[in-house]
């Protein structure tokens, strides 16, 4: 009989978890978006580079509302979640922004996404009446994971450059009731 998965805890991020955000952060990229982004930009990423990103963005979240969150099993950060307002400008004060939730592939459709957004959720101040996430348009696999926790394509749409290649990104939102309650029954 197989051993039976380590439960998974989530927990604030701290500016100690910078490198293992990192090293997440490129490991997931490079599997979620092979085929979809350039593959050379995808073998140049560095951890290091993220590093060094994530010990900033980690310690100006400290005085700020940006949530960041981290997903551990079996003492091992296997994912994360960033959260905070909404940097559209055709945003109200009442949207935030899922910036990013990341998981390793070897964890992929185990609930840790959704564990990690439903904190993140919960944590939001609470004149967040809406969240917001963008997209990459090819990213089926990104944009099944929203449309199950309710998020919705609001017609928005934008082109982004990675690797010199122009991609497009979609807008979904969700209320931010609807999403609490689908993350409760996932």
């Amino acid at each position: 009989m197989p051993d039976a998965p380590s439960p998974v805890l989530v927990r604030a991020a701290t500016t100690s978890d910078a490198a293992v955000l990192a090293q997440v952060h490129v490991e997931s990229w490079r599997a979620a978006y092979r085929g979809l982004v350039p593959q050379p930009h995808l073998d140049a990423l560095s951890w290091e580079d993220r590093r060094d990103r994530w010990q900033g963005l980690l310690a100006q979240s400290a005085a700020d509302v940006t949530q960041n969150w981290v997903a551990v099993a079996a003492e091992r950060v296997i994912g994360f979640a960033s959260l905070g307002p909404s940097r559209d400008p055709d945003a109200s004060a009442e949207v935030a922004e899922l910036f990013a939730v990341y998981v390793r592939s070897d964890h992929w459709r185990g609930g840790t996404g959704s564990r990690l957004l439903q904190r993140g959720v919960a944590a939001l101040p609470q004149h967040f009446r809406r969240v917001d996430v963008w997209v990459l348009e090819g990213n089926r696999a990104a944009r099944d994971f929203y449309a199950r926790c309710g998020f919705v394509a609001d017609g928005a749409a934008k082109q982004i450059e990675i690797g010199g290649t122009w991609l497009a990104e979609l807008r979904y939102g969700v209320s931010r009731p609807l999403l609490a309650q689908r993350l409760d029954e996932a």
